[in-house]
């Protein structure tokens, strides 16, 4: 009878080397400090994306706010005049606009923030 396969493999010391250094860029190697193949997105978290809800209805803010706000930085907005405020405080990555608001229509509202905007914002 021959001898098994692993007990021709000769032992190996772990102690010697307990981490053994891998290659740049492996893309197995996030959490691993000694890894010269590691960009900012293996050490930084994500950066949360930011959405403004802008809606008479406090109903529908809620809901929408319940909805997004797991997965992003959610600003709420009553009305258009206020969205703009905020707008000036801060840039948003998306605005959900109510069509109809009060003193002004949604598609004005969209018009103003784009103007305000560093960068180009989704509507929908």
């Amino acid at each position: 009878m021959e001898p098994s396969r692993s007990s021709q493999m000769a032992p190996r010391d772990h102690r010697a080397n307990p981490v053994a250094p891998r290659p740049a860029g492996n893309s197995g190697c996030r959490g691993y400090s000694g890894c010269a193949g590691m960009t900012p997105r293996d050490i930084d978290p994500p950066v949360r994306r930011s959405v403004l809800i802008v809606d008479d209805e406090s109903g529908m803010r809620y809901t929408a706010r319940r909805i997004l706000e797991a997965r992003y930085d959610v600003t709420e907005s009553a009305s258009g005049e206020d969205a703009i405020d905020r707008c000036g405080e801060r840039s948003f990555n998306v605005a959900l606009v109510d069509l109809r608001l009060p003193g002004q229509s949604g598609l004005e509202l969209l018009s103003a923030i784009k103007l305000m905007s560093p960068s180009p914002m989704s509507s929908s």
